[in-house]
């Protein structure tokens, strides 16, 4: 466009600004249209059926524990479980362990789980799950793998 003259330079500026105003005025059209569209597929109902799962549940206890293992994974040699205080209303989750409340071993509430030189934290196992998956306990995950030594 260099050289051009001056008044072809600006028949040319004023094309791009009619251009420049249609593309606007598209744009605040098509938006619109798609506020109208996402609100009338807010309006719609539901499905009415429940969605079929991707694959068969499992029927037996060990097969809901591999399936629960297999979605929840962590760390196979300590799991949390969660403790709950009825008098000042408090809970939280604590790595489980083998010594707890044990007479003559475990030494809390004075002494932290932390701090215990008792510690017996439990690995994972498939009675944890099955307690957990049966309301008798609830259990988390530690999700970051231990670094291998070594």
């Amino acid at each position: 466009m260099a050289g051009d003259h001056p008044d072809s330079v600006r028949l040319a500026i004023e094309a791009e600004r009619r251009h420049l105003a249609e593309l606007e005025r598209q744009r605040v059209e098509s938006a619109e249209r798609l506020i109208l569209l996402e609100a009338q597929l807010a309006q719609e109902p539901g499905p009415t059926r429940a969605q079929p799962l991707p694959f068969s549940p499992p029927d037996t206890p060990a097969g809901k524990i591999a399936l629960f293992k297999s979605l929840f994974r962590g760390r196979d040699d300590v799991f949390p479980k969660l403790w709950t205080n009825t008098r000042t209303k408090r809970s939280g989750y604590a790595p489980a362990c083998g010594n707890e409340w044990v007479h003559g071993i475990c030494e809390k509430p004075r002494v932290r789980c932390g701090e215990c030189t008792h510690q017996a934290f439990t690995a994972l196992d498939d009675q944890a799950v099955l307690d957990h998956l049966q309301g008798r306990s609830v259990i988390g995950v530690y999700p970051m793998r231990p670094i291998p030594r070594g």
